[in-house]
């Protein structure tokens, strides 16, 4: 197969999603959502502090918001709304209610948890550990993440993590200066297609389609005796 063959095979038509929901949040939230960096002290510790109510409730804002996100992260980052729900939300709900029922857990860490162009929305998920040994976290994202983030936040104050527990910071490309703290935008993930001889190609073709798109696929692995 020569190149062009593989490039028109693997290009795909647009999806047509529904995003109004999240066109309507964003001309609501317009003027609300930050748009500037702001340069926060390092987070202090304070002793343990649990969230158990706090945190399941946040769960349950997460699984009824789901289809918000998706349609944002969809609108903004062109991440498929099924992807975004059965991935990303899922495990933001599992992580804040492993959370909310967790004994005492050490975490040292001083970066903010940062939301750069490719990482996963999941990444909001270490708000959790870091919220219970901290005085309050910053989340630092970029333009593009900006509206997921700010939408977590809302859902966060609803359930009690107010502000002052919480803060969100904007930086175009997270390579920021200063006391130097250099943020990568997102760790890049590589993987490889094995398709066996017991493999047909509707099933090897729904299982790439189906994969997250945070990974990056470098290298197709086919036995000599598969058929073409």
């Amino acid at each position: 197969m020569n190149k062009e063959m593989a490039e028109l095979i693997l290009n795909f038509d647009d999806r047509n999603e529904d995003v109004e929901l999240a066109k309507e949040y964003l001309k609501n939230n317009a003027s609300a959502i930050p748009t500037g960096y702001v340069d926060y002290d390092d987070p202090p510790h304070k002793d343990f502090e649990k969230y158990t109510l706090q945190f399941k409730n946040l769960a349950q804002k997460l699984e009824e918001n789901a289809e918000l996100f998706s349609q944002l992260e969809y609108h903004l980052r062109k991440i498929p709304k099924r992807e975004v729900v059965q991935t990303d939300i899922s495990l933001l709900v599992q992580n804040f209610l492993f959370w909310s029922s967790n004994t005492k857990f050490y975490n040292s860490s001083n970066t903010p948890v940062t939301v750069g162009a490719r990482s996963p929305l999941a990444t909001l998920g270490l708000v959790a550990p870091l919220l219970q040994y901290k005085r309050y976290v910053v989340i630092t994202c970029v333009p593009t993440t900006a509206a997921v983030c700010y939408l977590f936040c809302q859902l966060c104050d609803e359930v009690g993590l107010k502000s002052d527990l919480i803060k969100l910071n904007i930086c175009e490309n997270l390579d920021i200066s200063g006391d130097v703290v250099k943020w990568q935008d997102g760790s890049a993930v590589y993987g490889a297609g094995i398709i066996t001889q017991r493999s047909d190609l509707d099933s090897a073709v729904h299982a790439f389609l189906g994969s997250t798109t945070k990974a990056t696929l470098l290298i197709f692995l086919i036995p000599e005796r598969v058929p073409k």
